[in-house]
């Protein structure tokens, strides 16, 4: 949240693909783009976390953190690439978890 005094800077989400295209004609020289944005403030909604708690067979006294994250704009900006890729992360990420326990 940003305080009441605070300068507000707008920021965009860029898909991965064309990220990657960005740098690759960056590369060939100089690169020129119009982004059009339309930034907007939404209200404050509610909020949660994900917290499993997963004893170990063998040492169940120890502790092991496991976390990620879920992008807010991921839907909206991401290409189906980019979600396999995360979708494929998280579930590597609770396979950890289930083979460590």
């Amino acid at each position: 949240m940003y305080a009441d005094d605070a300068p507000k800077i707008p920021a965009g989400a860029v898909a991965s693909e064309d990220a990657e295209l960005i740098v690759d004609l960056a590369r060939q020289g100089p690169v020129k783009m119009k982004l059009v944005l339309t930034p907007q403030t939404l209200p404050e909604v509610e909020s949660a976390n994900v917290i499993g708690d997963i004893k170990g067979s063998e040492h169940p006294e120890q502790i092991v953190i496991v976390s990620g994250h879920l992008d807010s704009w991921e839907t909206a900006t991401h290409n189906s690439r980019d979600r396999v890729d995360e979708r494929r992360e998280r579930i590597g990420r609770l396979q950890a978890v289930r083979e460590g326990s």
